[in-house]
């Protein structure tokens, strides 16, 4: 609804690809990551901060990240 009403916002676009990713929709959330990305918004601290890390995400919430998707939300100084 946000990016609906004012798509210039950016972290709903984070919000929403975190959502798909939720849904298992890979595409989908690629694509809103990035969008969120592009604009600005640190995808990678937002991630961390909610989920601790891929693994713990992963064991969590039993979805395995494709790759691509996993390393979007690395940090690059590891």
């Amino acid at each position: 609804m946000a990016i609906k009403l004012n798509p210039e916002l950016d972290s709903p676009y984070y919000t929403r690809g975190v959502a798909w990713i939720h849904l298992q929709e890979w595409d989908k959330a690629k694509a809103d990551l990035n969008v969120a990305k592009n604009k600005g918004v640190d995808i990678i601290a937002l991630f961390h901060n909610k989920y601790g890390d891929i693994a713990i995400f992963e064991q969590k919430t039993g979805i395995q990240l494709p790759t691509d998707i996993a390393s979007m939300l690395i940090p690059s100084d590891v």
